[in-house]
């Protein structure tokens, strides 16, 4: 299967990483990212308000057959970013007098520009990550040279830049799995930056197609280059840019609602400049004359650094919904080069924080949140309720911990169990994506038939009741998880879940 996300957010013509999302949760969206999950609340209020439709006159937004139109007779069907920001600076128009027929109107235009984008990225995506261990002169989709040879092969097709989500310069250990979290924190920082709504600050937009083990990031093609950065830094902070004003308040703007603390930042501390964000992250001038921002996967402060974690500082960062609430800024070049050390102190509190107060707090209210889920526990979003406290999922073995201490009852015995589950799937998730890309490492060809039976033989014995099974649960699994989810001795643990069965209706 091909899993995908999508949202609103891009790369520069240079090569750089980014991201995207979209908050159209209302009858009049918001002028960013687009998520799948906001298509089916859309389509539902079309349908409602179909009556509306029936004397639409055919403007701008609508083609002559009465589907919505991609943002002007002239646009280019490939041309995902001026599709988007047209659709975008159509919607911050918008009004309490307009119309509620030009708000639907657009609305469509934005969800068939979500389908559109969605089906593009899953079809090439599909391909390049079939064909990545051919030659590249064999391969349907050929690599080509953008931004240097850092991080891999990029490939272009119908202006929709794909990249490998995969350590290939060993920043994480050689660890593939760490390099796909990276993406995922790409795709946060630029929903957390368009959530912001800062009136023209323009995004990108962006899928992470999950295919056979691999992550590729798709991105629309921007119209920038080496010579449209007008913040931040493309070279790894050695020059630092800070010279257009508009883009610095907005930049001052964002940084006061996410949390995010300004400090001096670069390479050189004798030519360090103010920043209100993580030093790598862009801010250009497009060609179009639009202000862009990418290259988000540092939006957010690590958490403290563990130095036997290769690249900590780079996949461990704290929850956006904690900084935001947290009591002081916090700076998202701690425990870098990029700036001194002196924010680090404040960085180790906040971590202390979140492990000593938030989620220990939460272990009482996941007891009662689960107490009082409609239709069982495994009705209940586990992911969703601990990130909306700012936990990340690396410290559901502590909350398990916590847990255990609560009372004994059947609620406890269910949160225990949810848990449990939660934590060993993301162990068997990360296990299968690796066996599947060392098959496809060993076979090279696009085949389909041994990635099937790889994942079917795999599923059987992680299910299964043989000996071969408990064995690997007891040899792998357990292990792994312990590594995974420190803070909890698993084995222990699992030999105490007793009591009253969990059941779901």
């Amino acid at each position: 299967a091909v899993s995908v996300e999508v949202a609103g957010g891009g790369l520069p013509l240079d090569g750089g990483t980014n991201s995207t999302s979209s908050g159209v949760s209302t009858p009049t969206p918001r002028a960013y990212p687009i998520s799948s999950s906001y298509l089916h609340p859309l389509h539902n209020l079309a349908q409602k308000r179909s009556g509306d439709f029936e004397d639409l006159e055919h403007d701008r937004w609508l083609d002559d057959d009465g589907s919505p139109a991609i943002g002007g007779d002239e646009a280019d069907v490939g041309d995902w970013n001026e599709r988007f920001q047209a659709i975008v600076e159509r919607i911050s128009t918008f009004g309490p007098n307009t119309p509620v027929k030009d708000k639907l109107s657009c609305n469509l235009a934005l969800i068939g520009l979500a389908q559109d984008f969605l089906y593009s990225a899953k079809a090439y995506g599909k391909i390049i990550i079939s064909e990545v261990y051919l030659d590249d002169a064999k391969k349907t989709i050929k690599p080509v040279l953008i931004g240097g040879v850092a991080g891999g092969s990029k490939y272009l097709v119908h202006n929709i830049l794909f990249k490998f989500a995969l350590d290939h310069q060993g920043l994480y250990g050689n660890d593939d799995a760490a390099a796909a979290k990276v993406a995922g924190h790409e795709l946060r920082g630029l929903q957390a930056y368009a959530n912001c709504d800062i009136p023209g600050l323009c995004f990108p937009l962006m899928a992470l197609v999950d295919y056979r083990g691999f992550r590729l990031i798709a991105i629309s093609y921007l119209p920038l280059g080496s010579r449209t950065l007008v913040y931040g830094s493309s070279d790894g902070g050695q020059n630092i840019a800070r010279s257009h004003p508009r883009m610095n308040r907005m930049m001052q703007r964002a940084s006061a609602i996410l949390n995010i603390k300004p400090h001096a930042c670069g390479l050189d501390p004798s030519r360090r400049k103010l920043l209100w964000s993580a030093a790598d992250i862009e801010g250009h001038k497009g060609r179009d004359g639009r202000m862009y921002l990418v290259d988000f996967s540092r939006t957010f402060p690590c958490e403290t650094v563990e130095r036997h974690i290769p690249g900590a500082n780079l996949t461990r960062l704290l929850r956006p919904e904690f900084v935001k609430s947290y009591a002081k800024p916090l700076c998202s070049d701690a425990y870098s080069m990029f700036t001194d050390t002196t924010h680090n102190a404040e960085i180790d509190e906040a971590t202390n924080h979140v492990r000593e107060v938030v989620v220990p707090d939460f272990a009482g209210v996941l007891f009662d949140q689960i107490e009082t889920t409609v239709g069982g526990v495994w009705n209940f979003r586990l992911t969703e309720a601990i990130h909306s406290r700012g936990i990340n999922v690396r410290y559901l073995g502590l909350l398990y911990s916590h847990v255990a201490r609560l009372p004994h009852s059947e609620t406890q015995c269910a949160c225990k169990a949810i848990l449990l589950v939660e934590m060993f799937a993301r162990v068997i998730k990360n296990s299968l994506r690796k066996r599947l890309r060392h098959r496809m490492k060993k076979l090279k060809l696009p085949l389909e038939d041994p990635y099937t039976q790889l994942v079917t033989d795999y599923l059987n014995v992680v299910f299964g009741t043989s000996l071969k099974s408990e064995r690997y649960w007891a040899a792998v699994l357990l292990p792994e998880a312990q590594v995974k989810f420190s803070g909890l001795d698993l084995r222990r643990s699992l030999a105490r879940l007793d009591g009253a069965p969990v059941t779901s209706s």
